[in-house]
């Protein structure tokens, strides 16, 4: 009995803290209604190609940071936040890549983003961006995809899963479990979610995040309703992997520039604490998918990130702020 109170009083305090934590950092860019719900993005710079920018799994526009700056010297560029991550709102659909692509069209049409597009994503926002110009690509003029996400990865890697969730801390394997196993909205409130989460963070890779966002970035990944999202996001991998391999290649003559990590783990980061399942074999695997990443257009270019783990966009900005400008000059002078 003691200790439910005790649980209760902790979750009450702890949702208190972090609720007015969240409300002190507003949205940099603006809430567009794309249909009963409003979705987050920021919009800067001038002239055509536009260029637009998804982040990977769980994350949102806050991670190109160091990145869209440098791109809105010399081009239009947006960020935005997929539904329920960041500053948007939750969507009613599933998080399926198909939605999310439905979604980002929505939104790009709703501000009016001039045509073409220059499509950047990172991770998990790589398959959602290489799903949105087979899906419509007469929008888009040409792809950078970062260390991104390949429709086959699940498949092929399958067989590394179970030394993967041995691998990983009891916090992380808790938090994965109680994802699959539940789908309650009001379980993201609770405090142990929350924390357990949190715990990760701190354990695994919090000193990769740049200082000047730290605070901000960590307040609205651990929002209640952020956290719900990722579990969602997570609950239909494998669906939105599959969307992905059933549709037909449409940008291979598009200019394709993939930029795969050249390193398993990021230099801050201590490997066995980090990921200790990234086998050699697994590595080996991520990067024969990079490879055949590349070989999806006519015109693909692979850039190896040397002294990057996965996270480029904040170790090595510049190489994709290079890509990018690579592929808008290329655009300018046909």
């Amino acid at each position: 009995m003691i200790l439910i109170i005790a649980l209760s009083v902790a979750s009450f305090i702890y949702q208190t803290i972090t609720t007015y934590q969240d409300k002190n950092y507003p949205a940099p860019g603006k809430l567009v209604d794309i249909g009963g719900y409003k979705l987050h993005i920021t919009e800067s710079g001038t002239g055509t190609p536009t260029v637009i920018l998804d982040a990977g799994f769980a994350c949102f526009s806050l991670v190109w940071n160091l990145v869209e700056p440098k791109i809105a010297t010399f081009s239009h560029v947006y960020s935005y936040d997929r539904a329920g991550l960041g500053w948007s709102e939750k969507s009613p659909s599933p998080r399926t890549s198909c939605n999310m692509v439905r979604e980002l069209h929505t939104l790009l049409e709703t501000v009016g983003a001039p045509k073409p597009y220059i499509l950047v994503g990172h991770s998990f926002g790589g398959l959602v961006m290489q799903l949105y110009a087979n899906t419509y690509p007469n929008e888009v003029f040409g792809l950078v995809l970062v260390d991104s996400s390949h429709e086959h990865i699940l498949e092929i890697s399958k067989t590394f899963h179970d030394q993967h969730y041995q691998l990983l801390p009891w916090t992380q394997r808790y938090w994965h479990s109680f994802l699959h196993t539940y789908n309650l909205e009001n379980v993201s409130n609770f405090t142990g979610i929350r924390a357990v989460y949190l715990y990760s963070l701190l354990k695994n890779g919090i000193s990769t995040i740049p200082t000047s966002i730290k605070g901000t970035f960590l307040a609205r990944l651990l929002s209640p309703h952020a956290i719900y999202t990722r579990g969602q996001e997570m609950r239909h991998i494998t669906e939105s992997h599959n969307q992905l391999m059933q549709k037909s290649n449409l940008f291979s003559k598009k200019p394709l520039i993939v930029i795969s990590r050249g390193k398993a783990i990021d230099e801050k980061c201590d490997a066995q604490k980090m990921w200790p399942y990234l086998t050699k074999a697994h590595e080996e695997v991520w990067m024969k998918l990079q490879k055949d990443l590349v070989t999806k257009s006519s015109r693909g270019k692979h850039i190896i990130a040397a002294k990057s783990g996965h996270t480029i966009l904040w170790s090595e900005p510049e190489l994709i702020v290079n890509a990018v400008k690579e592929l808008v000059d290329e655009y300018r002078s046909e």
